[in-house]
């Protein structure tokens, strides 16, 4: 078991995700309540916690699209962070992979209209999770409109610079977001590390909680040494 308390770590899920998504990593950690937990509101009501005032650490750990949904003041206010599948831009620069990619949130888009229950199960199952979401319960409208912003949205590469510490952790066997993502991630920001996990997919907090937890608890030894 690790102890963080009273540092204070923001985790934002992903898409199709909820913050339940962070209960394996919240097994490792002695104090739980160190980990302030997003809820971008899928299957529920939101939840956006607030930026703690004490002088402990102040870290982030986004998964995949949470990299985009973090909000500017937690950025700004950053000791480290530790980006789990993330990506500058969901879509890539050269032509026909960008087509492919665009070609797959179309299909998503259209798929969310006809089954919102059978995309989330699918998209989940990418991640390793294999339990059903109560019919009725997802809210297609922010997905849909997430959708959108995933096509669009790129990062403010000035704000992440000027975070002192930053760790990047990918899986080689990543089906939704290429591993080849983060080796640009890590171009665009030439202080982070990254680390491939090469059993790896989309869902490390779920498969590969240990490791995460090693990695925050390097990523606070980091910034105070």
């Amino acid at each position: 078991m690790m102890s963080f308390f009273p540092h204070s770590i923001l985790c934002v899920h992903g898409w199709a995700q909820s913050p339940d998504f962070w209960a394996p990593l919240r097994a490792f950690i002695e104090k739980p309540e160190a980990l302030c937990l997003l809820d971008r509101g899928y299957f529920g009501s939101q939840h956006l916690p607030s930026l703690p005032q004490h002088a402990g650490v102040k870290g982030i750990i986004t998964h995949s699209f949470g990299l985009h949904l973090v909000p500017e003041i937690w950025l700004k206010q950053a000791d480290f962070i530790i980006i789990v599948s993330g990506f500058n831009s969901f879509l890539p620069e050269e032509r026909s992979r960008r087509r492919r990619s665009e070609r797959i949130l179309y299909l998503m888009q259209k798929k969310l209209k006809e089954n919102p229950e059978a995309l989330v199960a699918l998209f989940r199952s990418l991640c390793g999770q294999k339990e059903n979401i109560r019919s009725g319960s997802v809210n297609t409208a922010l997905m849909a409109e997430d959708l959108q912003n995933l096509a669009h949205s790129r990062l403010d590469l000035d704000l992440f610079m000027k975070i002192p510490v930053i760790h990047i952790i990918h899986g080689r066997k990543d089906k939704v977001v290429d591993v080849s993502r983060a080796e640009e991630l890590q171009a665009a920001l030439p202080h982070a590390r990254l680390h491939i996990v090469d059993d790896g997919d989309h869902g490390i907090p779920l498969t590969h909680a240990g490791i995460l937890a090693e990695l925050l608890a390097c990523a606070i030894w980091e910034y105070r040494s």
